[in-house]
């Protein structure tokens, strides 16, 4: 298990009410003495968390009534947001790689205007097969594996094809994927992509052939996978619950056709959204790591 310093204290400094209130909320903490400062550690997925109220402790003593009256009601990531503003790209490298790869191929695609690297991306290099039906699909399939062009089940998820499309998904993967990545871990967050992008470019590939991308099937698959897995584990994530009802809200809209008809959207590949939220909320039902409530 893995404790991060949040902060060093005078020996004379009670902390016995934050220690009440860690050991209620079963964050882990060790607190001990070194070079004559009681020192505070917490494990590290926590330590974000917990760095705002042990400040405001350390900092101004007249805030222990107030501090007192928080331990009632505060809860973990009592903001949803505020952690962000105090994440560097650093702590989130997968994340921050996978935007930048949406970035520059939009550039590079002219947001999927065309062009030899958009035919390599595509999940289905369409010089090279017929798709016209879902047999055809299948046999195509079959033709990624057989050539080695592995890639292709997961580059359509880093194209874009307007701006308001990538600056809506890469701020909900940056809001999501950082969180996951700095909370649970990189590996996590790898696997949770690698899974979602798989089984929701596949499942739209199936439905209406090569032509379609975004990172909307992750996205989903991430929203799943953190309001369900505070469901059902020690939550880290505090998504909102009125947040997911905008998701379906919004997936629904996607499916009776609305969305299309507004400018800059267009038609949404609404099978790689509602197949990425079910397996991302499917990843959420395994247990966690033994020893580690956050993780599996």
């Amino acid at each position: 298990m893995s404790f991060q310093k949040i902060a060093e204290l005078p020996l004379d400094k009670d902390l016995s009410q934050l220690a009440k209130w860690l050991t209620a909320k079963k964050v882990p903490y060790r607190i001990v003495e070194e070079k004559g400062l009681q020192c505070i550690y917490v494990q590290q997925q926590f330590a974000l968390d917990m760095q705002d109220l042990v400040l405001r402790f350390l900092q101004d003593g007249s805030v222990e009534e107030k501090m007192r009256a928080d331990l009632r009601k505060w809860s973990l990531n009592t903001s949803t947001t505020r952690w962000h503003m105090v994440t560097r790209p650093v702590s989130a490298p997968f994340v921050v790689g996978l935007i930048v790869a949406c970035v520059l191929v939009a550039l590079l695609t002219g947001l999927g205007g065309g062009g030899p690297l958009l035919r390599a991306l595509v999940f289905a290099d369409p010089f090279q097969v017929v798709d016209d039906t879902f047999a055809q699909r299948l046999a195509a399939i079959t033709f990624n594996l057989e050539n080695y062009q592995w890639w292709r089940f997961f580059t359509p998820a880093i194209l874009h094809f307007s701006v308001l499309h990538i600056v809506f998904n890469m701020l909900w993967l940056w809001y999501l994927g950082a969180m996951v990545e700095i909370k649970q871990g990189r590996f996590r967050m790898v696997m949770l992509f690698a899974l979602t992008a798989l089984v929701s470019n596949a499942a739209q590939y199936l439905q209406t052939g090569p032509f379609f991308g975004g990172m909307s099937g992750v996205v989903y698959g991430l929203v799943g996978y953190c309001w369900l897995w505070d469901k059902r584990h020690t939550p880290i994530f505090k998504l909102p619950d009125a947040l997911m009802g905008f998701m379906l809200v919004w997936l629904v809209l996607g499916y009776v056709g609305v969305m299309e008809s507004l400018p800059g959207v267009g038609a949404m590949a609404n099978t790689a959204h509602l197949v990425g939220l079910v397996t991302g909320t499917l990843l959420a039902l395994l247990p966690p790591a033994r020893g580690n409530p956050s993780k599996m």
